[in-house]
């Protein structure tokens, strides 16, 4: 179990790090500064996956994206959400930031109001592989959920993002577990007696690959991370249509402009139940149903 002790001295270093992180004077704008429209409900995007009833294909695909902890389940923010940008020019840090709460708001995340303190970093740095072994040096709860081979695959490889967060098992309740041993009963086969809470969560993205992108692209993108405890693998691997792949090649297929269909319905099947203390395969089939609850209400109105 990770302290909330721990918790605070992990983001007392990263609020260090926001100085390594101060903007860049001189950096061109991003290619679309006027924000398009609230996301829709339907998928424009003509690069979703087709959902024709296959949910092994949907299950193989979560179980890629979204990693399960030592309690076998997906960890989600609870007690609030506060993002805050650091590291990116001053005029549109804060359009960054309201993009990304309305969009946890929308998929039912409780968000803090403005002025809390923040829980979930976006920290653009000219040396992002750097910034991250540093801040894992500085904290090692910051990564203290992964194995040592995923922190490898994390920290050894030179790419445009890092992410990473601090994840706590409490009981169903949401109290601490002292013991290591929770206290609570009723534990079922789709429910548990503890659940996975997100307490911090950090996204370290290149400001030099930033160029080119909206900063409604980065702010998406931006969600993803926070919200979600993603799996390494997919800062190197992610569907194409997903925002998770907006910093991948896409060999001539189009890059995706805002959350995808499957993007918004993973984070409304993660966020919408009022409990968390399901276990992962039932967090992915309630994930799935939301997928394809999205998919049907596209085809009824075409």
């Amino acid at each position: 179990m990770i302290a909330r002790p721990q918790w605070s001295a992990a983001l007392s270093v990263i609020s260090m790090a926001m100085v390594m992180a101060s903007p860049v004077s001189g950096r061109s704008a991003p290619a679309q500064t006027a924000l398009p429209g609230p996301a829709s409900t339907t998928s424009t995007d003509g690069n979703d996956i087709v959902v024709e009833g296959s949910r092994k294909t949907l299950r193989n695909m979560l179980k890629q994206t979204l990693d399960n902890g030592p309690q076998n389940q997906l960890a989600r923010y609870a007690d609030g959400f506060c993002p805050r940008v650091d590291g990116f020019p001053e005029e549109w840090s804060p359009i960054i930031e309201t993009v990304v709460r309305n969009n946890a708001a929308e998929a039912g995340v409780q968000v803090k109001n403005a002025g809390c303190r923040p829980n979930a970093l976006i920290l653009f740095t000219d040396h992002p592989q750097q910034l991250m072994v540093d801040l894992d040096k500085a904290s090692p709860s910051l990564l203290a959920h992964l194995s040592a081979g995923q922190r490898q695959l994390l920290l050894g490889k030179k790419r445009a993002v890092y992410s990473s967060r601090v994840v706590q098992q409490v009981d169903r309740e949401g109290n601490a577990i002292s013991d290591g041993i929770s206290r609570s009963f009723g534990a079922t086969r789709i429910s548990a007696n503890v659940r996975s809470d997100i307490l911090l969560s950090v996204v370290v993205i290149d400001i030099n690959q930033s160029p080119g992108k909206s900063l409604r692209q980065l702010a998406d993108f931006a969600t993803m991370h926070l919200l979600l405890n993603l799996t390494v693998k997919t800062l190197d691997e992610a569907n194409p249509s997903s925002v998770l792949s907006l910093f991948m090649p896409h060999e001539g297929m189009a890059v995706p402009q805002r959350l995808s269909l499957i993007d918004r319905a993973t984070l409304h099947g993660l966020y919408v139940p009022r409990s968390n203390n399901f276990t992962a395969q039932e967090q992915r089939e309630r994930i799935i149903g939301t997928i394809k609850k999205g998919y049907r209400a596209i085809a009824a109105a075409e």
